[in-house]
């Protein structure tokens, strides 16, 4: 009698035992599906690293992990965006992607805008417009967006006229002046650093006069004086299938705190302004 009770003890003190140890795996298992992985694509240019990993601590406290994928070609992040290899990216002005998105057929979205930057032309050669012969050679971003950046700076300075109305939104076939000759030279954005060598001038963002070891607000030799609305400030691009997604959105919030807004301001106001509340 005293046996089987015995075993009638161990059995109940087994139970009690397995069960304990199924409530914590239980909530080891809950933790672990908790957090939640979100992958940013982003090109690893100044000031992008800095903003990211920032963001990326903080969002540690929200539970979720911010899994960052760095491209070198520009056209990357929003492909893989597209094709689902990523969730979001976080490179490009709203006209780059608006500009993207019709030439490739995407429907991708902008769902936090956060800071643009000085824009200017630099030169390695001339320390002011007045030095710069005629015939010199531009070199200016090929891509529609910024490229119609560059001539409206131009323009804007005298150095060519644009048809009346083309804005930012201008090609060099909408050049109706040009009495000094100017050779205008279009490369991939990616390439101005080097351009900037070779060029007796280019048309830069503050993003790429930074790599090239510039400070915007000291060395161009003409900037833009207009504000041309939300066009260039940089933004947290989406799909349109989780751009609601509410870890999706706790992202967006992220990049526009006043943490982000502070590091801009206090680590690099020679190049990038933060958007207008």
């Amino acid at each position: 009698m005293k046996l089987r009770v015995g075993l009638i003890s161990l059995l109940v003190l087994s139970m009690m035992v397995l069960g304990a140890c199924g409530k914590a795996n239980s909530g080891k298992e809950a933790t672990i599906h908790e957090s939640v992985t979100i992958k940013l694509g982003i090109v690893d240019l100044p000031p992008y690293g800095d903003i990211v990993n920032l963001v990326k601590e903080n969002l540690k406290k929200e539970g979720i992990h911010l899994e960052i994928k760095a491209f070198t070609d520009v056209t990357i992040p929003n492909q893989a965006l597209n094709n689902k290899e990523i969730d979001l990216n976080y490179f490009q002005s709203l006209s780059y992607l608006e500009q993207f998105n019709v030439s490739n057929g995407m429907d991708l979205v902008p769902i936090a805008d956060t800071f643009t930057g000085i824009f200017g032309l630099y030169s390695k050669k001339y320390v002011s417009m007045d030095e710069v012969p005629d015939g010199s050679t531009i070199t200016i971003p090929a891509d529609p967006g910024n490229s119609g950046r560059s001539l409206a700076l131009l323009h804007e300075h005298g150095l060519i006229k644009l048809k009346d109305g083309v804005g930012v939104h201008g090609s060099q076939q909408d050049i109706v002046e040009n009495e000094k000759k100017y050779k205008i030279v279009e490369v991939d954005q990616m390439l101005l650093p080097q351009a900037y060598n070779d060029s007796d001038l280019t048309a830069m963002m503050g993003t790429y006069a930074l790599q090239a070891k510039l400070v915007p607000s000291k060395d161009t030799l003409i900037r833009e004086n207009n504000i041309h609305g939300s066009d260039f400030f940089v933004v947290l691009t989406a799909r349109k299938d989780n751009q609601n997604d509410v870890n999706i959105q706790k992202v967006a919030k992220a990049f526009q705190s006043t943490d982000v807004k502070t590091l801009i301001e206090k680590d690099y106001s020679d190049a990038f302004t933060w958007k207008k509340e």
